[in-house]
């Protein structure tokens, strides 16, 4: 009598437990950024308002059940609105600040299989900042450097099918302590006029900056 062979081989892995790469990218608005210099000259101080700017991302990630990690790259630049600078503020200031980024994310996906889906995250890496300040036209700093930055990330995911989702997103990013060794604004306040010249060679011993963006997207899994 024949005996029937039962097959055991084993069924196939969801594809969430299995894992997928994906690719992402947004484009947003930089909002409430700031910048400011601590230069190392007695009372010295230049704060930098920007005016919302712009951002766009791109990043390949690798997704597996409610957690993804992500290498992104991402480029914020904002145009300067307001300049003060040992407590004077200096008619006619212009320039920008620009900062492109690459950073190592993680996040996790709160409803993972449901049409909406929320999550959280963050990330590390470096970035390269590029400053540029002029005043009546003249250029007073325009300096560059590679500096650490950190981001946090939160937003809802809409699934549009199995291999494509939008998303809205918020990101908070900021940099470490940057050090420029060139030259810098000294502003004096002389008989009630303010004189701004160029410092010759005066360092900044912190320069921060720190911005909010509000970003669209949308990620493709392959």
């Amino acid at each position: 009598v024949g005996r029937q062979i039962e097959d055991w081989t084993p069924p196939p892995e969801p594809e969430e437990r299995q894992g997928r790469f994906y690719l992402t990218g947004g484009v947003g608005t930089v909002a409430f950024s700031t910048s400011s210099f601590e230069l190392s000259g007695p009372d010295d101080l230049l704060e930098i308002e920007t005016q919302d700017g712009s951002a766009f991302s791109l990043g390949v990630g690798w997704s597996q059940g409610p957690f993804r990690v992500e290498v992104e790259y991402g480029d914020r630049r904002t145009d300067i609105e307001d300049v003060t600078a040992s407590g004077f503020a200096l008619p006619n200031g212009d320039g920008f600040v620009n900062l492109q980024g690459a950073y190592v994310n993680a996040f996790y996906d709160f409803n993972r299989g449901g049409r909406f889906s929320p999550y959280i995250g963050g990330g590390i890496g470096g970035a390269f900042v590029d400053t540029e300040l002029s005043v009546d036209g003249q250029t007073f700093f325009d300096e560059s450097a590679t500096v650490f930055s950190g981001q946090i990330k939160a937003g809802l995911s809409y699934v549009l099918g199995e291999n494509a989702e939008l998303f809205g997103e918020y990101t908070y990013y900021g940099t470490g302590r940057t050090r420029y060794d060139e030259d810098a604004i000294v502003v004096e306040d002389v008989g009630g006029f303010v004189v701004v010249r160029e410092g010759g060679n005066v360092p900044s011993d912190d320069y921060d900056i720190d911005g909010h963006i509000f970003a669209l997207g949308a990620r493709f899994r392959f």
